[in-house]
């Protein structure tokens, strides 16, 4: 299982949107050249993100995106089913026709459980778990950068 660019840059924006009540704005010049990536790019993924639910726009003076859910309501299996769907990594134990040994097959079984065992921790984990432990790895940033440039 791989985790797609797509994929890191939607759950980042996402927790950059659970930390600012006031969403992200819509000029897409400013928003994709913080983030280094394409106008384009930042417009597709949010587009994407729009239409499974997770983000919704708001219009006024210029176009927001907003969090359409509280973030302890949006989980990474989320996240990751709108860009990659789950697949298995071995054709032997992907749906619907999964390999006719499959049953009698500790490789077979292995795959599914380490499938069955992603799938668990993407449920449990939401964007705002994401977002508290950025907390504490800000502070540290934050304080290296301090005595980085002190010393």
């Amino acid at each position: 299982m791989e985790i797609s660019r797509r994929t890191l840059f939607a759950t980042k924006t996402l927790c950059e949107l659970a930390q600012q009540e006031d969403g992200i704005g819509s000029d897409p010049q400013e928003f994709a050249a913080q983030r280094e990536v394409s106008p384009g790019y930042s417009t597709h993924l949010l587009n994407a993100l729009h239409e499974a639910g997770l983000v919704r726009r708001d219009y006024g003076k210029s176009l927001r995106y907003r969090l359409a859910k509280r973030p302890t309501e949006i989980t990474l299996r989320q996240v990751f089913d709108v860009f990659e769907g789950l697949e298995s990594p071995t054709a032997c134990a992907r749906p619907p026709h999964p390999c006719r040994r499959s049953a009698a097959c500790v490789v077979n079984r292995a795959w599914c459980d380490c499938i069955e065992e992603c799938v668990v921790a993407m449920e449990r984990t939401t964007i705002a778990d994401l977002t508290r432990r950025a907390g504490p790895l800000r502070e540290r940033q934050v304080l290296n950068s301090s005595v980085s440039a002190a010393g």
